[in-house]
This record gives structure tokens, sequence and C-alpha cells, in this order.
């Protein structure tokens, strides 16, 4: 009598399992990397990590939302984000990644170009930075133009363990406006913000 075949698929069964646990995989998070909330005092050079992952980068290949999500997951979950010249704020993980989505949407061949963070006496950090891209979506409430824009700005951060829990935002488009960041255009010279005493090595 011929033996009865049995099919076990082991091999696949393996390989799917394999994959699932391959696609399942998070990048590494902040907690992975030092440590959960409040364990640990970070280095300057690991809070440097931290903050520089706060400016998004478009061109990576990845989906827009997913980019501002793994921004997002860098602030603490009541994060208050604001740009004080606009009177405008955000609060929460959810809106600040919705904001990071829509700023990605309005230029989306953005290229940011960050100086070192400098660690202020009053314990927060700021971050010079200069954005350039051209703008192809809505750009808070200004439409689609086609032109090249220059951002310049300086971001400063209090920072909880490793999460982030205050960002304060200034940048010529608050001070000048649309025409400001126009590249070609020539806006009065207005400092972004005003000089005063760092603690850097």
């Amino acid at each position: 009598m011929p033996k009865k075949r049995t099919s076990t698929n082991s091999g696949a069964k393996k390989r799917a399992k394999k994959g699932a646990k391959k696609g399942s995989r998070k990048i590494s998070t902040l907690s992975e990397r030092f440590g959960p909330e409040g364990a640990i005092s970070p280095t300057r050079a690991q809070l440097t990590s931290i903050l520089m992952e706060t400016f998004p980068n478009p061109m990576s290949g990845l989906p827009f939302r997913t980019v501002a999500q793994r921004i997002g997951a860098l602030y603490h979950v009541d994060a208050v984000k604001k740009h004080p010249a606009r009177g405008v704020e955000y609060t929460g993980q959810e809106a600040l990644t919705n904001e990071y989505q829509l700023c990605m949407n309005a230029i989306p061949d953005m290229q940011i170009e960050t100086e070192q963070p400098k660690f202020r006496q009053d314990g927060t950090v700021e971050v010079k930075w200069v954005l350039t891209g051209t703008h192809t979506g809505d750009f808070r409430g200004v439409p689609p133009s086609g032109e090249k824009v220059r951002i310049e700005g300086v971001d400063r951060f209090k920072l909880d363990g490793t999460l982030i829990k205050e960002h304060e935002v200034f940048t010529n488009y608050d001070e000048l406006g649309w025409n400001g960041i126009i590249v070609g255009s020539e806006p009065p010279d207005v400092p972004l913000f005003p000089e005063d005493e760092t603690d850097t090595p």
C-alpha cells in the first residue's frame, strides 16, 4: 500500500515567519539606543544625535508620513512646539507629526543644513539651520507657486531625559512673510534671534 504523502511546508512557514519578523521590526527607538526615559542622563553627543533627527529628510525615499511619525516619536507625549512670532503652537505628538508632514508636502525636495547645537546656560539647546527647496504644495495657506525658497531659522529645544519637551522656532518667514523667503528677493537684514551666552566646550 503506497505511503500517504503529507506536506508540512515547514520551509515556507519558516520563511514567512522570518519575513513577518523582518517586516515588523521597528527602527531603533530612543529607549533602545539610550535606555528608558529618565533612566540616564544623556551626553551632549546623544542629545545632538536626537536633535539632528528633528530636521526632516523627505528625500530619504520613505513615505512622508513615516518620516513625520519618526520625528514625532522624538517628542514627549505632551510636548509643545511654538512659533512665537506668529503666535502658533502645537501640542502633543500627533499635532507635531502632522505639522512635519505638511511642511514636507509643501516643499518635497527640501534640503536642510544645520550648524552644531549650542548648549545654553539656561538648559536649552539651540540649533541654527537653513532650508532650501521648491514650493510645490500648500505652505501655511499659500498655494503652490513653483518658487525656489530659502528659509533660515533657529530652533530652541528643552529636553526631558531623551525626549523633547519644549521646542521654539524662529524663522525669516515668521519675520518677513512669504516674499522674504523667495530666492532672489532682497529682504531687509532682520536678526532671527538675539545674541546671548552659550555654554559650549
